[in-house]
């Protein structure tokens, strides 16, 4: 079954331009791309393009998750089996996928209605990527950017759109009592990261985190400090 290759990038719409920015960069360890004034602006932490899509709106919240297959074969198959699971497909015009630096793409919601996007061909920058805080760098490129935590309606159905629809395999899951609170996460991979994707109950906003990874312990403790 054709399948999903890795976590591509993630959209964001936030009403705090300069905070995102300053966020990004100095605290994250990633550089501004393709700034577009009051309308936002993007993130380059590795060999992509971009991996963050940084927007201007109310929200403060996940704007789209986007999911990289290999081709238009791949893409055209996903959107069928999408369809066949009763979800609403919408063909991202050649705009759309200018915006995104991608080939073509396509829309759609998951069963907890969180935004989703399904692309082939992201634009490669033409230098390779360094960080003025990261010295050595993320692990990302063929992993993709991270992972993404977000909100779930079902956890069975959500499990069961993912592994039908994307290919995703299960890694593990967290069920217990912590200090009093209960979690309860399911972890999915489609890739050699142990997951791409995971995914709780919630009720406030649509992302609970995401994760992007250092090289090393140091460059983790060097991010707790500049926090």
């Amino acid at each position: 079954m054709s399948s999903v290759m890795q976590l591509g990038y993630l959209v964001f719409e936030v009403t705090d331009l300069d905070a995102w920015a300053k966020f990004g960069t100095k605290i994250l360890g990633m550089s501004i791309v393709d700034e577009r004034g009051d309308r936002g602006f993007s993130l380059r932490m590795d060999s992509h393009q971009q991996r963050f899509f940084i927007e201007a709106g109310p929200a403060d919240d996940l704007a789209a998750i986007g999911w990289q297959v290999e081709g238009p074969a791949e893409l055209e198959a996903i959107a069928k089996r999408l369809t066949d699971a009763g979800q609403q497909v919408l063909q991202g015009t050649p705009e759309q996928a200018a915006a995104r630096n991608v080939e073509a793409l396509i829309r759609f919601e998951d069963p907890a209605g969180n935004p989703g996007e399904v692309f082939y061909g992201p634009k490669m920058a033409d230098t390779p990527f360094v960080s003025k805080v990261v010295r050595s760098g993320f692990v990302a490129d063929e992993q993709g950017l991270g992972h993404v935590v977000v909100v779930s309606k079902d956890d069975a159905a959500h499990q069961k759109f993912y592994e039908d629809v994307f290919g995703f395999k299960l890694s593990d899951y967290i069920r217990c009592e912590f200090f009093g609170h209960q979690i309860d996460v399911t972890f999915m991979h489609c890739n050699a990261r142990h997951h791409s994707l995971a995914f709780a109950k919630g009720d406030h906003k649509r992302v609970l985190h995401f994760m992007v990874e250092a090289r090393s312990m140091i460059e983790v403790g060097r991010c707790y400090d500049r926090f």
